[in-house]
């Protein structure tokens, strides 16, 4: 399971757990990262989690992460904007919703092909 959650000493955090102890996927006190909006986040059968959040340069978008370096996927400063939910499968794409040049549609990136499509 993946989720994202206020800590007590403040600030936010995507992490994962499956009933026991809690794993941090990507903190907002971190490096990276800012804030992590509402938006649910996705994890695979093999622990890369997909999420949206904004970074410490005010950028915003969806990325993956194992809990290790994030990777960017597609961010609000290029063609896209209003960038929805990521759903990540199996194999590693990332699907999501999002506005380019005007017109609402599906994206995927596949980490396989590194190519986003329409």
């Amino acid at each position: 399971m993946a989720f994202n959650a206020a800590l007590d000493a403040g600030g936010t955090g995507i992490f994962t757990g499956a009933g026991g102890a809690t794993a941090p996927i990507a903190l907002a006190s971190g490096p990276t990262f800012n804030d992590f909006s509402a938006v649910s986040p996705s994890i695979n059968a093999a622990g890369r989690v997909a999420f949206w959040a904004t970074t410490d340069f005010l950028d915003s978008g969806v990325f993956t992460s194992t809990g290790g370096t994030a990777t960017s996927i597609a961010l609000e400063s290029g063609p896209l904007s209003q960038i929805g939910n990521p759903s990540i499968n199996a194999s590693g794409t990332v699907v999501f919703v999002a506005d380019i040049d005007g017109t609402r549609a599906i994206k995927a990136f596949s980490p396989a092909r590194g190519e986003q499509r329409r």
